[in-house]
């Protein structure tokens, strides 16, 4: 009977505590908008990887707020998507580091120890940890309010720059992924992508002389697609 007491508390342990291990892997679930990792620990010089597989709604990761160990973690910032692409950062300074799914931030939150673990929770006797429905008050369940509204591209002006290139000036909002293609005879030819909010530009560049469409649309960090925006140029 000790010994399987003893057995359930070393194995209650092991959950309680954050997974550590080379190379992390924190899954984004859209069921209950959360992590399936809130906290990892590795060590200095290791990587953690975020994944959304499956996943039907916007979803990206992002620093939120941790001690400025490492000055580029201030900076990384995921691609929203549906699904998101993977994001990956290697943590070459010991601190702690929070991130976040900003579309879902009340919920989406999860640290990042580098070079140090996190103590678990002191264990009580399995005959004197309390069960979780002891409490009968009732729960509120939060809401997570969706964002509707389509972010607007305007002052949208092209001209031709040098070397066979379209430069392509617009304002848009808020934050938003913009995305610029160069059209003709109904076929995309160039692409280019900015990220951003205010007045932003981008050149696009390589394009053969000619006419073309040049479309721009930009969607939010919620998945909001703005109107496509169109206009022409010719490239000499």
């Amino acid at each position: 009977m000790k010994r399987a007491l003893a057995g359930a508390v070393l194995a209650f342990g092991a959950l309680a505590s954050p997974a550590w291990a080379e190379n992390q892997v924190v899954t984004g679930l859209d069921v209950g908008l959360k992590w399936d990792k809130e906290a990892v620990s590795i060590q200095p010089g290791e990587t953690v990887t975020w994944t959304f597989p499956g996943t039907q709604q916007a979803h990206h990761v992002a620093g939120n707020g941790s001690e400025p160990a490492d000055p580029a973690w201030a900076s990384f910032n995921s691609p929203l998507g549906v699904p998101a692409p993977d994001a990956s950062f290697t943590f070459a300074t010991p601190g702690v580091y929070r991130y976040v799914c900003t579309v879902h931030s009340s919920s989406m939150v999860g640290t990042v120890y580098v070079g140090t673990a996190v103590t678990p929770p002191a264990l009580l006797p399995p005959n004197q940890q309390p069960f979780e429905n002891q409490d009968a008050s009732p729960v509120t369940l939060e809401k997570v309010d969706e964002d509707k509204a389509k972010p607007r591209l305007t002052s949208v002006s092209v001209r031709r720059a040098s070397g066979h290139a379209v430069r392509v000036r617009f304002r848009v909002d808020e934050e938003s992924t913009v995305q610029v293609r160069l059209t003709r005879g109904g076929r995309t030819i160039k692409t280019a992508t900015v990220e951003g909010t205010g007045t932003r530009s981008v050149t696009v560049r390589g394009a053969r002389p000619g006419r073309y469409r040049v479309e721009l649309r930009a969607t939010d960090i919620a998945g909001n697609r703005s109107p496509l925006k169109r206009t022409t140029i010719t490239v000499r």
